[in-house]
């Protein structure tokens, strides 16, 4: 099979990152130089330098701009531009008040050449992406269950040509046989072949295959290609044989899962526990007043390699929420307390769980630990649901930036499908995406239940 190309960090939000950063260099360069009678140290230069970029960066991401598919020119996306712009602006001028470094004016100039920059940047990033965009030609071989899946997802993407299905057995659906398959290879019509078939393919059907590949044709099985498009492994097509050599990065005992990730938790954890403290005391005091029982709530939850733990979390329900048995939140769950409502909109509610952190129990990052009597059913009716126990349980993870709270069957499948996306690849890059991600919906407020 084919490199996989799909990145976690499109390249193209790369490279307006990149081009973000050389126009605040320079706006800030020209208000410096336009707005003072000398210029300043070239080290005081630098450090604001790096200040007013961060920012910038953060505000702008914050705000969705390098989400590359929503470019665009209108009313509502520059209005999104000059939010980010006075935002960053807005931050910028609180660092420097508290760490000075020039006359505050510069900060109305530099927000113009910002705005200006950034506006015009994008509306010549766009002009080139539309002016060279090409979409990418497939077929997919099977026109079976797996097959339809995939081009549903297909056509959904702007990215992508679906020429249609390649099956032997000439459905009404196929295009064509595996002879229609080698014309269109011959004709340089195709960029990308996709295996889901469920059933064997003849030798001609793979002598076409590898003819294609070494022609420069891309070829992608049903799991590859459904990652590609949704950031999620489709649980119910896997199988053992596939599983059993396909890389899951996130369970290998590389450097980063032994050591960095580990050192990364109890310091990201340390750090924000410190920083919390007086949200952490004004929060206990509100759940004190506002309702009896304790400020605290604990559970078991089955974490790593299915060991059970206790989770711990700001009580946001009444004491007596659960004498019925174990049931999911429901959207407006009348079991919540007016405190719990706001601490779990703002997920405040899970800063406890750094201690179990600190436990080594949990991770900052993975999937979330559920409950011993949901597992136990996940496990006999969702295939390979005991796969997402190969990594610690996190306090945010992938499912949680990627879909909403989980209060079903469904939900769960859906999520679990985000969960082993997130073991097959784990990396530094994935988690700093979730943390950003994850600040993005603290923020917001949303998909809290």
């Amino acid at each position: 099979m084919a490199q996989n190309s799909f990145r976690i960090v499109p390249i193209k939000a790369m490279v307006l990152a990149c081009g973000d950063v050389l126009l605040i260099a320079l706006s800030l360069f020209l208000a410096v130089y336009l707005r003072m009678d000398q210029f300043l140290n070239p080290t005081y230069f630098l450090k604001a330098l790096i200040i007013s970029t961060v920012v910038h960066l953060f505000c702008f991401y914050v705000l969705n701009l390098y989400s590359t598919h929503e470019l665009s020119t209108g009313q509502r996306y520059t209005l999104r531009v000059v939010s980010a712009v006075l935002l960053a602006s807005a931050v910028n001028a609180v660092l420097f008040y508290i760490i000075p470094f020039w006359h505050r004016g510069i900060f109305i100039l530099n927000a113009a050449f910002v705005f200006t920059f950034i506006s015009g940047w994008r509306a010549l990033f766009r002009a080139i992406i539309e002016k060279t965009k090409r979409k990418i030609r497939l077929v997919i071989i099977g026109a079976g269950k797996n097959g339809e899946i995939l081009a549903e997802k297909i056509r959904e993407n702007p990215n992508f040509e679906f020429l249609g299905f390649i099956d032997d057995n000439m459905t009404s659906n196929a295009i064509g046989t595996t002879a229609h398959l080698k014309s269109l290879v011959h004709e340089d019509k195709l960029d990308r072949i996709v295996i889901a078939s469920d059933l064997t393919h003849t030798a001609e059907t793979f002598a076409a295959i590898v003819e294609a590949k070494f022609k420069g044709i891309e070829i992608y099985d049903m799991p590859q290609m459904y990652e590609e498009l949704t950031t999620m492994m489709p649980v119910f097509s896997l199988d053992d044989i596939w599983l059993s050599y396909a890389s899951f990065y996130g369970i290998n005992n590389n450097i980063y899962n032994a050591k960095l990730k580990h050192i990364a938790d109890k310091i990201i954890s340390v750090v924000i526990l410190i920083i919390s403290l007086p949200i952490g005391a004004l929060t206990a005091v509100l759940i004190k007043l506002d309702s009896r029982g304790p400020v605290f709530f604990t559970q078991d939850r089955v974490g790593f390699n299915g060991q059970i733990f206790k989770i711990i979390k700001f009580r946001s329900m009444k004491v007596d929420a659960e004498t019925n048995g174990a049931v999911w939140a429901s959207s407006n769950d009348p079991r919540v307390t007016r405190v719990g409502k706001f601490i779990r909109k703002f997920r405040i509610d899970e800063l406890p769980q750094l201690i179990n952190v600190l436990r080594g129990e949990m991770s900052f990052i993975g999937p979330r630990p559920e409950r011993p009597d949901f597992v136990q059913g996940f496990n006999i009716s969702i295939p390979y649901y005991s796969l997402r126990h190969s990594v610690r349980p996190g306090i945010t993870g992938w499912a949680q930036i990627k879909y909403r709270y989980g209060a079903s069957y469904d939900d769960t499948v859906i999520k679990l499908q985000y969960d082993l996306f997130y073991i097959k690849r784990l990396s530094s890059m994935l988690d700093l995406l979730i943390m950003f991600e994850t600040v993005k919906t603290v923020l917001f407020g949303k998909g809290a239940r």
